[in-house]
């Protein structure tokens, strides 16, 4: 497949993510689903071409997302969680599986201590708008997060049995 093919699809994707980014600014209810939703963009670049495209696809995204939406709390929780996450899933894809899940929840973990911090110390948010159980958020980010490798691999069996034939035409 040409480069510029692959340039071409991942900035359709770019674009269908930041449109998802965008979103979250008319319906802020929409912060977590969106921000899935842009992640799972990023998640086909890096199925389709490797993970260098899906990060260059995740930098694109994330770049203008802190520029351009006004939805800050979506971007973050993006630029931590959501975005990076599935080319972090495709990079780490060949080892075993314990090592795997412990990457996978060793990075969930440290994302959700940045943004708890960020949140006090950079964004001015008190420690009580967290709640009064922040390990019970944090056990709830590990959940959501498990949730979101489910919907990631369920997707990309879609995508790979339905839409993939739709999008490429058989370009592969």
């Amino acid at each position: 497949m040409r480069s510029s093919y692959r340039v071409a699809l991942c900035g359709v994707l770019s674009a269908l993510a930041i449109l998802f980014m965008l979103i979250t600014t008319i319906l802020p209810i929409a912060n977590y689903v969106c921000s899935v939703m842009a992640g799972i963009c990023v998640s086909i670049a890096a199925q389709e071409f490797g993970s260098r495209y899906g990060a260059a696809v995740y930098i694109a995204v994330s770049l203008l997302s802190v520029m351009i939406v006004a939805e800050k709390d979506a971007v973050i929780i993006f630029v931590l969680l959501m975005g990076m996450y599935p080319v972090l899933k495709y990079t780490i894809n060949s080892l075993i599986r314990p090592i795997r899940i412990a990457i996978k929840l060793v990075y969930v973990n440290t994302a959700c201590f940045i943004y708890y911090f960020a949140g006090i110390y950079l964004m001015g948010v008190p420690k009580e708008s967290f709640g009064k159980m922040p390990v019970f958020l944090l056990f709830l980010a590990n959940y959501i997060m498990i949730m979101y490798d489910i919907i990631i691999d369920k997707y990309c069996f879609i995508y790979n049995n339905k839409l993939r034939k739709i999008i490429l035409k058989d370009k592969r």
